[in-house]
């Protein structure tokens, strides 16, 4: 079907129209997308009755649950999101339908995502016979907050105070990245005492025994089975140092 058709909604008032889109309901219902289930032909069937008769005020979840699937009155819709669910897979059911060939010069019935109020499309009307669906006292679309949530698993429900795997995934990359140019950024930017005393630190102080004798004889007794902080100290002159020596040494 054309883009600026089905941009252009059409509601059936004279009982002829509404013959057709029972026609084309039962069209629709009657192909392999629907005839192996009876839990997504009695949903349809049921929104389009109730939205062809005016009932739209009954198309809410709630009432969907009760009156489909005998759910309690009280029934917490947000830990049986079953509404939800059907009508997610009855859209892409549909969809799946109008995309075959052939399918073009049909009236179009449309579910759209956060409304369980049916929309009809008819190709064949001209202009001046399109009226647009929202106009007409029984289109009004039922916008239920929790119906535009895509529900990939029925029986598990988020509570408020649970971050979505999404979300932690994110932020886990996000401090990786943080975590990666900071280190980056010391490899690129190394502190002036190493730069300085890299080769003595590890030429000098790890394998030459004079530098070590050095530090024993300005550490405390037992520095050797503790924790050393050796300070060191040189002349700059012109960017050059000179010689390093040990002007001082900490344990812990």
């Amino acid at each position: 079907m054309l883009a600026h058709q089905l941009a252009e909604g059409w509601f059936p008032t004279t009982p002829a129209d509404q013959a057709l889109v029972h026609q084309q309901l039962e069209k629709l219902l009657s192909t392999p997308h629907f005839s192996s289930s009876r839990r997504y032909p009695s949903f349809l069937r049921f929104v389009v009755n109730n939205a062809l008769s005016g009932q739209t005020d009954l198309l809410k979840e709630r009432i969907l649950g009760i009156e489909i699937f005998g759910r309690d009155a009280d029934y917490d819709t947000a830990t049986g999101p079953i509404v939800r669910v059907t009508a997610a897979e009855i859209r892409k059911r549909i969809e799946q339908y109008y995309q075959e060939a052939g399918h073009d010069a049909e009236i179009r019935i449309s579910l759209r995502s956060g409304s369980y109020v049916p929309q009809f499309f008819h190709p064949g009307k001209t202009d001046g016979q399109v009226a647009e669906q929202t106009n007409h006292p029984t289109a009004h679309a039922i916008t239920d907050a929790q119906e535009v949530v895509t529900v990939e698993h029925p029986h598990v429900h988020a509570g408020k105070g649970f971050l979505s795997l999404r979300t932690v995934l994110l932020a886990i990359i996000v401090i990786g990245l943080a975590a990666l140019s900071v280190l980056a950024w010391r490899a690129l930017h190394p502190p002036v005492i190493k730069t300085f005393w890299a080769p003595f630190i590890a030429g000098e102080f790890l394998v030459d025994a004079v530098r070590m004798d050095e530090i024993s004889r300005v550490a405390p007794k037992g520095w050797d089975r503790k924790n050393i902080e050796v300070i060191l100290e040189t002349q700059v002159i012109q960017g050059r140092s000179g010689p390093p020596r040990i002007a001082a040494a900490y344990v812990w």
